[in-house]
């Protein structure tokens, strides 16, 4: 039975609750460009690479679609038949369905899922979520961090088919199981926020991103190993009771009243009720809009913010996304306006030059289009209006539609003649490809 307001966690006032999303009711043609080298244009063998706009084949072939996301390596798209299709580098379980050789390389249906209604998509680097109509969100593949592969659980190495990762199992302790509203990923975490507006997180914290832990906690510990010990967990250099702490959902704590959640690549945002913004993770580059000590770049403390503090060096107004790849972030305005923040490598932050900058800038090319969202890779950036989308910043692994693979310092307009008279609702990137959703 679907959880309703009055059954929820009642922290806060249910005016001040995140709105549950919706199931997607805007269908639209799904396309993808890039680097074919995994299978992530679900294009099967024999195509490496796309400069413009391609139909998917597989299961999604002449399908229309209700959201795509792309992770590192692979894409996810809801399909017009509410099944999560998937392709591309599954050699880590993202996939959600046990794919190999040339079937991972075309679109095919992920399992564990069957009679769920699902709203929403995300991906990382070896992890792909959805959340649900009934509030609860599921995962399947595992997580990362600079060491290799964690696992997706502490009792399970890699979940081939999606299994419930929240409402978390040790949920009992709350008075009503929380309710998801809203997720997003990162490379190798996952953000949650409740419709009570708390915000939970799981997954690799060695940047901070979890928001919840110390530096030395985000460390894998030394496993005491005795003969029950599975030989996964001793092969991970790490002890059960560590995985337990950063596997399993846990609250950030310091924020309340979240409405909004975005993650990049290493980092965490989150938007109050009283429109403060609030980011930790890695900010070695002041991505998180967070100033710090440039003398003290080489410590880890200085590189990264491990719990949640109020962004001081964002765009003045009302910040409606945050969108953002390894080391740069944009940001839109509810003017229609885009600024961009961070490492300017190869243009990614669309000001004409390489430069990093320390504190946001407008991007001027985009002043006058009224943008009504963003999207990020890697290194690329994306930017949305009613009527017409630009990409800018890596161009080698063509995920620009650029005629060339020149890195692209300002925005230039996305084409296609697949595309041509249609809007682009969203485009999201990966590290060599990116997916469209156009309506």
């Amino acid at each position: 039975m679907k959880r309703t307001a009055a059954s929820r966690d009642n922290a806060g006032d249910d005016a001040k609750r995140a709105k549950v999303l919706d199931a997607p009711k805007e269908l639209g043609d799904p396309y993808v460009i890039g680097t074919n080298s995994v299978g992530q244009l679900g294009r099967g063998l024999g195509c490496d690479h796309r400069r413009k706009p391609t139909p998917l084949a597989g299961s999604l072939e002449g399908k229309k679609a209700l959201d795509v996301c792309c992770g590192g390596m692979h894409t996810v798209v809801l399909g017009e038949d509410g099944k999560v299709h998937t392709f591309g580098c599954n050699d880590e379980a993202a996939l959600g369905r046990a794919a190999k050789g040339e079937d991972e390389m075309t679109p095919g249906v992920a399992g564990g899922l069957e009679g769920l209604t699902i709203v929403k998509v995300t991906a990382g680097d070896s992890h792909t979520a959805v959340l649900t109509t009934e509030g609860d969100v599921y995962m399947c593949g595992l997580f990362r961090d600079d060491d290799g592969a964690i696992a997706f659980s502490d009792s399970i190495e890699r979940q081939v088919t999606f299994a419930k990762v929240f409402p978390p199992a040790n949920g009992r302790r709350y008075r009503q199981p929380p309710t998801a509203a809203d997720i997003a990923s990162g490379s190798n975490h996952l953000m949650i926020l409740t419709d009570a507006g708390k915000v939970f997180t799981l997954g690799n914290g060695r940047q901070g991103q979890l928001g919840r832990l110390t530096e030395p906690q985000t460390q894998r510990d030394s496993c005491r190993v005795t003969r029950d010990t599975p030989e996964w967990v001793v092969k991970r250099r790490t002890s059960s009771s560590f995985l337990k702490r950063i596997l399993t959902p846990q609250p950030v704590p310091r924020i309340k009243q979240v409405t909004k959640i975005f993650a990049t690549t290493w980092g965490s945002y989150a938007i109050d009720a009283q429109n403060n913004v609030w980011a930790w993770g890695l900010n070695n580059y002041f991505q998180l809009g967070i100033k710090r000590d440039e003398e003290q770049s080489a410590d880890v403390e200085a590189n990264c913010v491990f719990h949640p503090q109020k962004a001081d060096n964002i765009p003045q107004g009302t910040i409606v996304e945050v969108a953002g790849g390894q080391h740069h972030t944009l940001f839109l305005m509810g003017d229609g306006k885009v600024y961009a923040l961070g490492r300017g490598e190869s243009g990614c932050l669309g000001q004409g030059n390489e430069q990093t900058q320390s504190s946001p800038v407008e991007v001027k090319a985009l002043a006058d289009k009224k943008i009504t969202s963003i999207g990020a890779g890697s290194v690329t950036s994306y930017a949305m209006a009613a009527d017409k989308a630009f990409a800018w910043g890596f161009g080698e692994n063509n995920q620009l539609t650029a005629a060339s693979d020149e890195d692209v310092l300002v925005p230039m307009e996305v084409t296609g003649s697949r595309i041509e008279g249609k809007r682009l609702a969203k485009i999201d990137g990966g590290d060599q490809h990116a997916v469209m959703l156009a309506v």
